[in-house]
């Protein structure tokens, strides 16, 4: 069993702006952004690209219900185009929290998503999340303490200077950087 503060990282999506998954994509993946970071039996994920699909059959698979916090380190279509298909965000008993770091004063993470998942782009509103609210803005390079988390004490997206921010948490015994 992992220990309460061990850190295990599994990227489910490393590509750029198209996904390609197929045999000429096998070694280095083929999804969109999407990185799982594991602390003790917390799940915080990274990005909802294409490979957020396949992440979410796998915790259905092991768990039924998820009790998440998804972060966005921004909503170009390519980080966000797997929302629609994560069916762990459907059931009721799933617990997600979503985080973005990148959208306030001009726009709200809940506004943007909803965009996305509005017809004629998408068939299902964002609002028929039974338990998820996009509702939390962090300020970048500002720690943010992750309520409910005995595992990780804090998150921060760290701009840099393409813009593309890192996401650190940190915990009792240390801490992981994952560039997004």
């Amino acid at each position: 069993m992992a220990a309460e503060s061990e850190i295990v990282i599994r990227f489910w999506g490393v590509r750029g702006s198209i996904a390609c998954p197929g045999a000429d994509t096998v070694r280095y993946g083929g999804n969109t952004s999407c990185v799982e970071v594991r602390v003790g039996k917390r799940v915080f994920i990274f990005d909802a690209g294409t490979g957020l699909r396949l992440l979410g059959e796998a915790l259905l698979a092991n768990n039924g219900a998820v009790d998440a916090d998804l972060f966005f380190s921004h909503t170009h279509v390519d980080h966000v185009c797997g929302l629609p298909f994560f069916r762990p965000a459907f059931l009721a008993a799933s617990r997600l929290r979503f985080w973005a770091g990148h959208l306030l004063p001009e726009n709200t993470l809940k506004g943007v998503l909803s965009e996305m998942m509005q017809a004629p782009l998408f068939p299902v509103p964002l609002d028929i999340l039974p338990r998820s609210r996009p509702r939390r803005s962090i300020t970048p390079t500002a720690p943010r303490a992750i309520a409910s988390s005995a595992a990780a004490r804090s998150f921060r997206i760290s701009p840099t200077p393409s813009t593309s921010p890192a996401s650190s948490i940190e915990t009792s015994s240390g801490s992981a950087t994952v560039p997004m």
